[in-house]
């Protein structure tokens, strides 16, 4: 039997856990923040920032696992890419050889791991319902 003090005592457990999760996402943010501010590139936190599939289509999904950088936003004329890495040659080339197929004007922009995770999630969703634009 279960004793009403247990269920408290579990429910306290559990929000605190997950607050200790919310405070280290946090400063893992705050890290990349600075790292970005140190290697001169743009930051941006992916969390509830809304990923089209259009823009998720620019880079396949085996290729943003392998190089760890998507796009994260696509218009007609500018896109943006995301890296944890952005220093890689190999994610910096995605820039121009984005811009020829686009014809926009692409930006590199470093994210943490965490924001990358939430990301390359939705990659499930975008290969289901979208095909890139030709």
């Amino acid at each position: 039997m279960v004793l009403p003090m247990q269920i408290r005592s579990q429910e306290t457990r559990e929000k605190f856990e997950e607050k200790i999760r919310q405070l280290a996402l946090k400063e893992k943010e705050r890290e990349t923040e600075a790292r970005a501010t140190t290697i001169g590139l743009p930051y941006i936190d992916l969390k509830g920032f809304p990923i089209s599939q259009e823009a998720l289509a620019l880079v396949p999904e085996q290729t943003a696992r392998a190089l760890q950088a998507l796009c994260f936003f696509y218009s007609e004329k500018e896109f943006r890419v995301g890296a944890a890495d952005p220093l890689r040659p190999e994610v910096r080339a995605l820039i121009p050889e984005i811009e020829k197929r686009t014809r926009g004007r692409g930006a590199l922009y470093l994210i943490s791991a965490p924001s990358l995770e939430l990301a390359l999630a939705l990659y499930a969703d975008a290969h289901n319902n979208y095909y890139p634009p030709t």
